[in-house]
């Protein structure tokens, strides 16, 4: 930990028995490793050859060359030293799970699943409300009886343990999560097994399989007869079992877990032989277009072919195999010879043609009795997804050389195929040619104010990282984004930074694009919502392809259909897993940050403070009139009050007054206090009541930030000098007889005290945003974007709310409104679960990449799209020099020939290339060539 050496900690140890003789300290590092040994953190190391043919273990026991007759690689390093050239650390399953029912409240934790989550055939929130959960319980009833047998999730990655050097190394830590827990803990760091360690310096690729045994010896023994384990809540001995239900990958690692190879032809792991592909002779790729077949059979655009693939689209959508369908196809295919040795590597090497069989092996999770029945075995990590299309798209808006898919080559494939005539290279000056910019590329201008505004925002704390510092205004660029930078730009940021600049048709496609994400990865799913956004995702490709070029599509048809089997996305997705191995600096470590405590049961609603301000406390004091106003708002906040304020206004009533409710505003706090005043005399109210109806003191602590709700809130004035913007606030009211909601900024933080009880309340003090009429707001029907103008305020006499009733926003600069028109965006309190139990339960909060909740009002997919013209005329065109010359962007020319002239299925060599060039970022990226 931290780097602290095996000598270091000897010393610390012995210094500690020297200030503490009569202590219980172990003596050593060395001992005090065997001490926590027996808490079963046991760790096997499993010798391995070096080219992952087989383990020197069981049968091969004492070997000291491989087995393989065509490897024979020595065991060890030199034959006197024994030190072994590859060893794999395994960290047995049974002792982990077993310590799971050691603590009552984790043991009690592991049955939440049945016993206190709420079900709804709708709605959900957690893997246990999911189609495969459910039907994993109907085909093995034995196993669904006790709730406490565990499901699991595996996750594996590579991993680079030097961090951002040049070294490209990769190891592949497996990690399990278990799945019974409840939302707020299920994927916690303190839950994560890491199971093994998988040693490079080279990735498994195709041998990871071997690795593997162990685990799925473990994982048998434990579903079949399970480990006797003490359950300390209930205080009794049962027979633990446990079960794989899915694994969680990248694509390239989706092949190496499935047997199915993720590249070329048949890329696609669910669609499998009936993938749609077509080669591109300019730009040395497979592209996946056809997305028409998805449609109803009587759809519209099956019958159109200019502005699609040249064709009518009469075929079905492709057939999804079961588990026992795909296992069966499996029987029949020759198993292949595990192992890098050079014998083994030159006889795996063949011709690849595109109607061969793209099984790659027998995945070893088959010998698990249910893995062939499981609805979901492998998941498309919506992670990678959402990076790999939102590079795509922000690279061919801006046309960045490296990311964009709108390439000379691109055009040249269009032109071979026959599509799109508009945008083929046209003949320029001389021996060049001319590039027609499209309708979806930025101006030079364009691309200025768009790098413009993504330089001036600014996100609350937690929300994303500081994306602006990848910003290069000068070259119009975006560089350094990572995974979760993209997961929040498509989402959030894209729609409104184009907002004004491209048509009506591709500003709608990119709303459209933002606002499946959003909801595909929510926290909270509907069934009937997947199945509306499994029909929106084909339109969306489908219109997609009308305009972007054949090279720009990943694998994405299939995200809501997973959504609706396996559940929530971030369950699913590498986002925590990564962050657990990667520990990178944009990491929230929220666990006791934004969330508050409740206090003690027995005080007033007013007084239970759910807000924790922070920062240094200054003292201030309030006029006579902003004391009125704070007691008279917090009295109508209060539940205890409401009775009597009903009674004041029944008085009032009686007496035929013309305003009822502005005597009230000004007489109740007086009557109040007279009224319990007498009732506390007689003995008939609580000391917290009576501190109440005294009013606060002028005397006030004002603060300069404030955590409530899961939310951090910072004044105005804090945020100058600050890349964060943590002090818009918005809140439910009415005006006019009519509920609308109220938009602003944190002024002021204040800190009310009743001093005969010494409680105290937090207020915020706002400058609300005129909201009347156009001038003050507007909704895009297109998109759903609210735009506020903030150049004027209203209700100045009405500037404080409490606390607990502030929901925060974030405001941005409205490209296509401009002046002081501002987007205003709702953030969803990252640490908060709104998950309805069975009992109620204090909630702990998590660590986890920022989502929102579930969004109805999400504009929905329009299905007509009128394009005028696919290129611009506004816009400079590009002019290539040397006619004829083709060169290459993402892959160079020898290595685009190699793979395409070759066309050798050698996955291990491909995948040692991507670990080079990737493996050295934080997240490691799908290389285009991959993932499409």
């Amino acid at each position: 930990m931290n780097r602290w050496t095996c000598k270091s900690a000897d010393m610390l140890l012995k210094f500690l028995h020297q200030v503490f003789p009569t202590a219980l300290i172990p003596s050593s590092y060395y001992e005090a490793k065997n001490f926590i040994r027996e808490l079963g953190l046991k760790c096997e190391k499993i010798h391995a050859c070096e080219n992952d043919c087989a383990f020197f273990w069981n049968e091969n026991k004492g070997l000291d060359h491989c087995p393989d007759e065509k490897c024979k690689a020595p065991q060890y390093k030199s034959p006197n030293s024994k030190i072994p050239r590859k060893v794999l650390r395994y960290f047995p399953l049974k002792p982990r799970l077993q310590r799971l029912f050691v603590n009552k409240e984790i043991a009690q934790d592991m049955r939440w699943h049945k016993e206190r989550r709420v079900d709804n055939e709708n709605m959900m929130l957690h893997p246990a409300d999911s189609l495969a959960w459910k039907d994993f319980d109907r085909n093995h009833k034995s196993f669904a009886e006790d709730p406490r047998n565990v499901r699991l999730g595996l996750a594996s990655d590579g991993f680079n343990p030097f961090g951002t050097m040049s070294n490209s190394y990769s190891m592949w830590p497996v990690i399990l999560v278990p799945y019974n827990l409840p939302p707020w803990k299920c994927l916690k760091d303190p839950f994560f097994f890491l199971s093994m360690i998988i040693p490079g310096p080279k990735a498994p690729g195709n041998d990871i399989d071997i690795f593997f045994r162990p685990l799925v010896n473990e994982l048998k023994e434990l579903f079949a007869t399970g480990v006797e384990t003490y359950d300390a809540f209930r205080e009794e001995k049962f027979m633990l079992r446990a079960a794989l239900l899915w694994t969680i990958n990248d694509f390239p690692a989706y092949g190496y877990l499935s047997g199915w190879s993720t590249k070329r032809y048949k890329a696609c792991p669910v669609c499998l032989d009936e993938t749609t592909s077509l080669y591109l002779n300019n730009g040395h790729k497979c592209c996946y277009m056809g997305h028409r077949r998805f449609l109803p059979i009587d759809h519209k655009w099956r019958r159109e072919k200019k502005q699609f693939n040249g064709e009518r689209e009469h075929r079905q959508p492709p057939r999804t195999l079961s588990g026992e369908e795909v296992l069966q196809q499996l029987l029949r295919i020759e198993q292949v010879e595990f192992g890098k040795a050079p014998d083994l590597l030159q006889q795996k090497k063949r011709k690849r043609v595109q109607n061969s069989s793209n099984w790659k092996k027998m995945s070893i999770f088959f010998e698990l009795p249910y893995w062939s029945t499981n609805k979901i075995r492998h998941n498309l990590d919506i992670m990678h997804i959402v990076k790999n299309v939102c590079e795509s798209l922000v690279g061919t808006l801006m046309n960045i050389p490296s990311r964009t898919k709108d390439t000379w080559q691109a055009r040249e494939d269009l032109k071979e195929m026959g599509l799109k005539e508009e945008l083929h290279l046209q003949p320029g000056g001389g021996a060049s040619k001319v590039m027609p910019p499209a309708c979806y590329t930025l101006s030079r201008l364009e691309k200025k104010n768009f790098c413009q505004f993504l330089s001036t925002i600014k996100f609350p704390d937690g929300f994303a990282s500081n994306i602006p510092r990848c910003v290069k205004t000068k070259e119009c660029q975006l560089l350094g984004m990572k995974s979760h930078d993209y997961y929040v730009f498509i989402q959030r940021l894209l729609p409104l930074a184009t907002r004004g600049m491209l048509s009506k048709d591709v500003s709608q496609i990119l709303v459209e694009i933002s606002n499946f994400f959003r909801k595909i990865c929510s926290r909270t799913l509907y069934l009937d919502e997947s199945e509306m956004q499994e029909k929106n995702i084909i339109l969306i490709l489908c219109k997609l392809e009308k305009i972007f070029p054949p090279n720009f599509f990943d694998v994405m048809v299939h995200l809501p259909t997973e959504s609706k089997i396996a559940g929530p996305a971030q369950y699913r997705w590498m986002f925590p897993f990564e962050r657990y191995l990667h520990d990178v600096p944009t990491r929230f470590n929220q666990t006791e940050r934004n969330m508050e405590k409740r206090e003690a049961a027995g005080k007033l609603s007013i007084f239970s403070s759910l807000a924790r301000p922070f920062g240094a406390a200054l003292i201030g004091y309030l006029s006579e009139v902003e004391l009125q106003r704070i007691h008279l708002f917090i009295l109508k906040n209060c539940e205890e009050v409401d009775d009597y304020m009903r009674e004041h206004r029944q008085i009032l009533e009686k007496q035929n007054l013309s305003s009822v409710q502005q005597m009230l505003d000004s007489e109740f706090p007086k009557w109040f206090e007279e009224r319990v005043m007498y009732t506390h005399a007689r003995g008939e109210c609580t000391d917290e009541l009576l501190s109440l109806a005294r009013g606060p003191d002028f005397r006030v602590n004002t603060f300069a930030g404030c955590n409530v709700n899961g939310f951090r809130f910072h004044i105005k004035a804090r945020e100058r000098e600050r890349k964060t913007q943590n002090s818009g606030v918005m809140i439910k009211g009415e005006h006019a007889d009519k509920e609308i909601y109220f938009y602003g900024i944190i002024t002021d933080i204040v800190e009310v005290e009743y001093s005969f009880t010494q409680n105290r309340v937090v207020v915020f003090k706002c400058d609300w945003w005129d909201l009347r009429n156009n001038s003050g707001i507007k909704v895009d029907k297109q998109s759903n974007i609210t735009s506020i103008n903030m150049s004027k305020t209203w209700y100045s006499d009405q500037p404080f709310i409490l606390a607990s009733q502030a929901e925060q926003v974030f405001y941005l600069q409205d490209m296509k409104l401009g002046g002081n028109w501002h987007v205003v965006e709702l953030v969803s309190p990252r640490s908060s679960y709104d998950v309805p139990e069975k009992h109620e339960d204090d909630l702990v909060d998590n660590e986890e990449a920022y989502q929102e909740e579930y969004h109805e009002d999400l504009i929905g997919v329009v299905e007509n799209l009128e394009l005028v013209s696919l290129k611009r005329g506004d816009v400079q065109t590009e002019e290539r020099i040397e006619a004829g010359a083709m060169f290459f962007i993402e892959l160079s020319a020898s290595r685009a020939r190699q793979l395409d002239d070759n066309f050798i299925d050698n996955d291990e060599e491909i995948e040692q290339q991507f670990n080079s060039e990737d493996e050295n970022e934080q997240f490691v990226q799908i290389n285009d060539y991959e993932s499409d």
